[in-house]
């Protein structure tokens, strides 16, 4: 089956707040949900390079912390690095990962539930090699699911199914439903499933027999 690769739309993001598309703020605006999104933060589509990552993780929503007010917003080249990410271009591909940034709240957050990958492996390795898609890009404190998708989803959708194209290991952290709905193709390859999905850890103990060994697998140079 051919894909046909979409035009990343982050590239067209305001360059100031309210941080969102206007194609998805045509929807947005008529429902009573976009109050609800931290819209004054730049969104995460993605975490490093889901087009050419061995091991590419799937979420569900990136969660607003107050504390990322200060964390982000307040540090002018964690946000020249997330504003590059969304091109791809980030000086470490999972910008997270950067250990210049091992202060902020977002790197403690992804450091700990990739700890066993990185003291397998080192940040260096883990941060080029292992990417994430969201199944929706915007923030919000709790998650409620849209009456429809938008336009920007698309984009993330056709990461994942490049991903399986071309073998990736896909990781399921969260919303096997959402994911199945939005890529069909997923149904018919070899995923990995979390143990405890709000756990998120991406651990031994938190996957299935042998899965944590076959996804080191995929980041052992060859």
């Amino acid at each position: 089956m051919t894909l046909v690769t979409l035009v990343n739309p982050w590239m067209k993001l305001p360059v100031e707040a309210p941080y969102v598309l206007p194609e998805d703020d045509a929807i947005l605006r008529g429902l009573a949900h976009r109050n609800d999104l931290a819209l004054h933060l730049l969104p995460v589509p993605f975490h490093g390079d889901p087009r050419q990552a061995p091991v590419v993780l799937l979420g569900l929503n990136p969660s607003y912390r107050v504390q990322a007010d200060h964390d982000e917003n307040d540090d002018a080249d964690f946000l020249e690095q997330h504003r590059l990410t969304l091109a791809f271009e980030s000086r470490v591909p999972f910008f997270n990962l950067d250990p210049v940034f091992a202060d902020n709240g977002a790197y403690r957050y992804w450091h700990q539930r990739l700890a066993a990958l990185i003291a397998r492996f080192g940040i260096d390795r883990i941060g080029k090699s292992v990417a994430s898609v969201q199944w929706f890009p915007y923030r919000s404190p709790t998650f409620t699911r849209l009456p429809r998708l938008l336009p920007s989803q698309s984009y993330g959708f056709s990461l994942v199914r490049e991903a399986i194209q071309r073998g990736a290991t896909i990781v399921l952290l969260r919303s096997r439903k959402l994911w199945l709905e939005a890529v069909p193709e997923l149904a018919r390859m070899p995923y990995i499933e979390l143990n405890a999905p709000r756990n998120m850890s991406v651990s031994p103990g938190n996957m299935p027999p042998g899965a944590f060994e076959t996804l080191c697998q995929r980041l052992t140079p060859s």
